[in-house]
């Protein structure tokens, strides 16, 4: 490759890997079908929409242990670092009091 006459120089070299090759993997849910466990999951949308709503709904059944809805899978209990990059943390932004379990959540 070449830049305005400069050989440009590339830390690794690309493998061209046939797809008919790979071999699939089991992909393990967070929530089944719904969000994937090591991978990246955006919830995108217009404002006011429920998108904090959802994952709010989300973090709290999660801290809570408690199933996901229209799933069918054996619930899962842990903790979350809630980040927004557009909203502050306010009274309207407030988990479920019954539902979630406060130590357990972060906001960043």
């Amino acid at each position: 490759m070449t830049a305005k006459g400069k050989e440009l120089k590339t830390s690794k070299q690309h493998e061209l890997i046939e797809w008919s090759t790979v071999t699939p993997k089991e992909v393990t849910y967070l929530w089944q079908n719904r969000i994937p466990f090591g991978k990246i999951t955006v919830v995108a949308g217009d404002s006011g929409r429920g998108k904090t709503t959802l994952i709010l709904d989300i973090a709290a059944r999660l801290t809570k242990g408690m199933p996901m809805p229209f799933s069918d899978a054996e619930p899962i209990i842990g903790n979350v670092l809630f980040q927004s990059q557009e909203d502050k943390l306010s009274p309207s932004k407030n988990l479920p009091q019954p539902l979630a379990f406060f130590h357990q959540i972060c906001y960043n």
